[in-house]
């Protein structure tokens, strides 16, 4: 005996006139949900505009652009504001405001602009480290779950920062960072925070939107607080409680593309030009033998050796290679497949190649 319900819910994102319709069936005593509707579409962000005669479809103002050559190396420093359009997975904590879009495997991934402050360049490798800076739909660090003590705000050049004495009660008390405007245009919301305890790995390749720059006597400050609540000058940095145990399982990229079926041949590992070896150690079964690629060097590093706990999931590349010197931060609320678990004799190895391939 079955029971069916629906109803059309309208979300914010989907404009005007949009609607998902819910069905729920009560089968056998379980309710089960199922959505049916347009495709989900992007909602119209203020820093970008619509295409015109194509509707929904959407451009980056031309604002926003890729900084190459010489320009990157201008461009991409300590204390460099930018905004970017970042994409990330959904997460399965609710529905959100943030625009969706449809990804691969039947994914939605959120897809909107976020404006970051660059702390580390790693010019050889092309990419740069940033924290990301927050409204929190505009609550500031009052929103639930996050941690004060870990932002400061942030503010422009002729404005006065903003802070809330219930954000200095519950321990924001760094002191705010001001920026410098590249123009009169570019604003700051005034519960900018940024968050100083967590980083991204941005391609210099990508097209950003010049903000402005951290004003000089206040970087030394931005880089330092950085840094403590990264825990790199001290084993006791860092806002949040020290976790009992090293981080053991590992996600593995392959060497040139994430397409198993390319040939050896065509994956380059540390033969890719720009790569740098020393950042880098094979990644191998246990029990295994490091491979190198034609024509790589042996590499500095010693192996990662990973224990595979789950043998449905795809086999681990002999040709695998980690990079220590470039940090993805991924969230909790997000699916993800075990494959295994560092073995007990390369924990510290990881943390010791970590280390030095992070520092700045």
């Amino acid at each position: 005996m079955s029971q069916a319900v629906s109803r059309a819910c309208r979300l914010r994102g989907l404009g005007v006139g949009w609607a998902l319709v819910m069905t729920a069936c009560v089968i056998n005593g379980q309710v089960k949900y199922t959505w049916s509707g347009p495709a989900i579409e992007h909602f119209e962000d203020r820093r970008t505009q619509a295409k015109p005669g194509t509707g929904r479809t959407e451009e980056l103002d031309a604002a926003y652009r890729v900084r190459a050559r010489a320009e990157e190396f201008q461009f991409f420093k300590p204390g460099r504001v930018f905004a970017m359009l970042w994409s990330e997975t959904a997460g399965t904590g609710g529905f959100s405001t943030t625009p969706l879009v449809p990804g691969r495997f039947g994914q939605l991934i959120y897809s909107q602009i976020r404006t970051f402050v660059v702390v580390a360049v790693r010019h050889t490798s092309h990419f740069v480290e940033a924290c990301c800076i927050h409204t929190y739909g505009g609550r500031g660090t009052m929103k639930p779950g996050c941690n004060p003590v870990e932002h400061t705000a942030m503010y422009l050049t002729g404005t006065e920062p903003n802070i809330t004495p219930a954000e200095l009660e519950r321990g924001m008390n760094k002191e705010p960072i001001e920026v410098v405007p590249v123009d009169k245009t570019q604003k700051l919301a005034p519960m900018a925070r940024v968050r100083l305890g967590k980083i991204y790995s941005i391609e210099t390749n990508v097209k950003v939107k010049d903000v402005g720059l951290v004003r000089d006597d206040h970087l030394t400050k931005l880089m330092d607080y950085w840094r403590y609540e990264m825990g790199y000058d001290s084993h006791l940095g860092g806002s949040w409680r020290q976790a009992e145990h090293h981080l053991r399982y590992i996600g593995y990229d392959r060497p040139a593309s994430q397409n198993a079926k390319k040939s050896r041949a065509a994956q380059k590992a540390t033969t890719k030009a720009g790569v740098a070896i020393q950042d880098h150690a094979a990644v191998v079964v246990e029990g295994g033998e490091e491979v190198l690629h034609d024509g790589e060097a042996k590499l500095l590093n010693s192996a990662i050796f990973i224990r595979v706990e789950n043998e449905a999931a795809p086999p681990v590349d002999p040709m695998s290679r980690i990079n220590f010197a470039k940090v993805y931060t991924l969230e909790y609320n997000v699916k993800v497949r075990n494959v295994g678990r560092i073995i007990p004799d390369s924990i510290w190895r990881m943390d010791e190649y970590f280390v030095q391939s992070t520092r700045t």
